[in-house]
C-alpha cells in the first residue's frame, strides 16, 4: 500500500529503495524463510539503496523541511569535522601483544590512536 503510494506519488526511487529494504529489515527472518531473500542478500539490498540515496541526503532532508531537525553531526561535514576534533584523544605507552595470532605485536603511537569519548 505505501508502496504503491509512493510510486503514484512519484517518489524518487532512491527512497522508495530505502523504504523497502527498512521494511523488510524489521522482519528479516520472514523474508529470509518465506520469500527466499536471505540475510546477505538483505545486506546487499541495504548496501545498494543507501549508497544509492546517499548523494541526495541533504537535498532530501531540505525537501522535506527536516534540516533543522537533524542534530546528528555526521549529517553536514562542517559539523562532523567539528565533532571529530573535539573529541578527547587518550594517550600512553600500552602495547598489544597479540602472540596467540597472526597479527603482529605493535606499539602504538600518537597517530595511530583511535579518538574516543568516555
Amino acid at each position: 500500500m505505501a508502496y504503491e503510494a509512493a510510486i503514484d506519488a512519484q517518489i524518487p526511487q532512491h527512497l522508495i529503495d530505502v523504504y523497502e529494504i527498512s521494511v523488510m529489515k524489521m522482519d528479516a527472518a520472514w523474508y529470509a524463510e518465506r520469500a527466499g531473500v536471505d540475510r546477505w542478500a538483505q545486506a546487499k539490498m541495504e548496501e545498494r539503496a543507501v549508497s544509492a540515496a546517499l548523494p541526495y541526503f541533504e537535498r532530501d532532508m531540505d525537501a522535506v523541511g527536516a534540516a533543522p531537525f537533524v542534530t546528528a553531526p555526521i549529517v553536514k561535514q562542517d559539523a562532523w569535522d567539528s565533532f571529530v576534533r573535539d573529541l578527547v584523544c587518550y594517550e600512553g605507552n600500552a602495547e598489544v601483544d597479540l602472540a596467540l595470532s597472526l597479527i603482529p605485536r605493535q606499539n602504538l603511537t600518537k597517530r595511530q590512536m583511535v579518538p574516543t569519548r568516555l
